[in-house]
């Protein structure tokens, strides 16, 4: 920024016995019309704009948070929902036999391994909700290890 400047030659104190070659000049900014002296820097905002600042930054960071909370409360109640629909599913196809991969899985029957198969695939599509520790334990009791080949014939508990 190009601040308009005023020179102004000044006649230095000859008393002091020291001559310079050069003459002495006086540098004034000018504004308005009339010269003004050069500010070093603007004053510091006061206390009372600190704080202003800050409520403002508190407010701003308050409704963030309370906007992302509440984001998080439909998506919590959207899940809820889904939860609540595969339980009803679940206890509606409780009375059909579960299957895998076409095959009819029956308590104390057989179900032939195929690739990708785990036990826990196996008991999650005996038992499509709640904790499957148990059956699992049940699982590889029955089939000594909790591995698996393909085309092993997995015996089920009952």
């Amino acid at each position: 920024m190009a601040l308009p400047l005023r020179v102004e030659p000044f006649e230095h104190d000859r008393s002091r016995g020291t001559t310079s070659p050069m003459p002495q000049v006086r540098l004034t900014v000018i504004t308005g019309g009339r010269a003004a002296p050069l500010q070093r820097r603007a004053a510091r905002p006061d206390a009372r704009t600190f704080r202003r600042r800050r409520i403002v930054v508190f407010a701003l960071l308050l409704s963030l948070t309370l906007a992302l909370l509440a984001g998080i409360g439909v998506l919590g109640s959207a899940t809820r929902i889904v939860l609540a629909e595969r339980a009803v599913a679940s206890s509606v196809e409780s009375d059909t036999p579960s299957t895998l991969r076409g095959q009819v899985l029956t308590a104390g029957g057989t179900y032939v391994a195929q690739r990708g198969d785990t036990l826990w695939t196996i008991a999650r599509a005996m038992q499509p909700s709640g904790d499957l520790t148990e059956l699992l334990r049940r699982l590889i009791r029955l089939n000594g290890g909790a591995s698996l080949a393909v085309g092993q014939r997995v015996l089920l508990p009952s």
